[in-house]
């Protein structure tokens, strides 16, 4: 349940600011409202929205998935399942050789770009963002380039 804090509300891990809209659970929203702290909003709160805004950005279209280059953990809790429930109308991805059996919803795959991390440097879904790989979006100019990492520790 959405909730926009119509008062600013702290407890000994969370703070919750005036104004923002939070996600709780509906037994704590409508305690909330009940108690005149918050107001039920049908708009989601701002990582929310950002994250089913990239889940929508080139739907019906031709995508480029870029590389992922976080950890395997999060490429299984998130990218595979992004790629794999994503309404492109088709769907290029790169990936390492070996991860190709991870996406079978993609119809081509690119697997000759250099990772640019070791091991030790990825973390989550490679929450400093990612690369431009200018190289790969200009061999697909046609096709909608999707973002792979730089999620949010909310967003994850």
């Amino acid at each position: 349940m959405y909730i926009r804090m119509l008062t600013s509300l702290a407890n000994p891990t969370e703070v919750f600011q005036q104004g923002l809209i939070y996600d709780f659970t509906e037994r704590v929203g409508r305690h909330f409202i009940q108690q005149g702290i918050g107001e039920f909003s049908a708009d989601p709160p701002s990582d929310i929205a950002a994250l089913l805004d990239r889940i929508a950005a080139g739907e019906n279209k031709p995508c480029l998935f870029l590389p992922f280059i976080g950890e395997f953990g999060h490429q299984v809790m998130w990218h595979m399942r992004y790629v794999q429930f994503h309404r492109a109308s088709e769907k290029i991805v790169c990936c390492r050789e070996a991860d190709r059996v991870l996406y079978p919803s993609a119809t081509e795959f690119v697997c000759d770009w250099t990772d640019p991390l070791t091991d030790i440097q990825r973390v989550g879904t490679n929450r400093h963002g990612d690369p431009e790989w200018t190289e790969l979006r200009e061999r697909f100019p046609n096709h909608v380039p999707l973002a792979s990492g730089g999620l949010s520790m909310s967003q994850e």
